[in-house]
């Protein structure tokens, strides 16, 4: 695998070479209350999980700071709703990439992926009823006219989306392993 531009990543196999697209799914007005967080010393240490929107206006940074000050709990979640917010936010950035695989320059191979690092802020969701939720968005809005196979993955979970979707829970390698050799670097 090597790292290329448009597509991020070339995986060079033989008999078949592998466009691989990164992103990473975080609500950047959360990214940067935490680094407000981090770097000023703000707020409790531990605070209540904000709700976010995909797309949502940047907020400005006195106004994270009246937000990270007043720690308000929000509405929180209910029922399925962790798994559709997830889907939603998961379908957005599927979204704002397919225009950019699909525009000129941008070297198409004989497979093209898409992997998105889940690092959207929720409660614990069940990645197999989010999954479900996840698949007919994507389905809908095209997104496998443009990408093979669709990977998510946080670092617990990681799921591939092509004809049926498929959910895998991660394990970290045990230190054990490592030191035999038996990872890969």
């Amino acid at each position: 695998m090597t790292h290329s531009d448009k597509p991020d990543f070339l995986l060079a196999m033989p008999g078949a070479d592998v466009g691989i697209e990164h992103t990473e799914a975080v609500p950047e007005n959360i990214a940067r209350a935490d680094f407000l967080r981090q770097r000023e010393g703000l707020g409790p240490d531990v605070y209540f999980t904000p709700h976010a929107l995909p797309g949502e206006p940047r907020k400005t940074a006195d106004e994270l700071r009246c937000e990270i000050a007043d720690d308000e709990p929000g509405s929180g979640w209910w029922g399925d709703s962790p798994e559709r917010e997830w889907a939603a936010a998961m379908a957005h950035y599927v979204k704002e990439k397919m225009p950019k695989a699909m525009a000129e320059g941008f070297a198409r191979h004989q497979a093209n992926w898409l992997i998105v690092y889940d690092n959207w802020p929720l409660p614990a969701i069940d990645y197999t009823k989010a999954a479900s939720h996840l698949m007919p968005l994507l389905t809908d809005m095209g997104a496998f006219s443009v990408f093979d196979a669709i990977f998510v993955h946080d670092d617990s979970h990681i799921c591939e989306f092509g004809n049926t979707p498929i959910v895998r829970a991660l394990v970290k390698p045990s230190i054990n392993a490592q030191s035999a050799g038996l990872t890969h670097r």
